[in-house]
């Protein structure tokens, strides 16, 4: 395990197999951070950004307390 060590040999080396590529036809897709604001149309659903961030703002409210006490040491 540690090299230099009398008994203990190093493990051999095993690569990780590479990544197989997707089927052919098949693409690989992604959700964009920005899709999830959008409505079917492809249009900024202000809606939904502004309850998301007043939902951050409520998370952020109740955790900044603890993670404070962190910093404070």
């Amino acid at each position: 395990m540690f090299p230099g060590r009398p008994g203990r040999p190093m493990p051999p080396y095993r690569p990780m197999p590479p990544r197989r590529p997707p089927f052919p036809g098949q693409q690989q897709t992604r959700p964009h951070l920005l899709s999830m604001f959008q409505d079917t149309n492809g249009n900024f659903d202000f809606e939904k950004i502004t309850t998301t961030a007043k939902q951050i703002n409520s998370i952020y409210g109740q955790v900044s307390p603890m993670i404070s006490q962190f910093f404070k040491r």
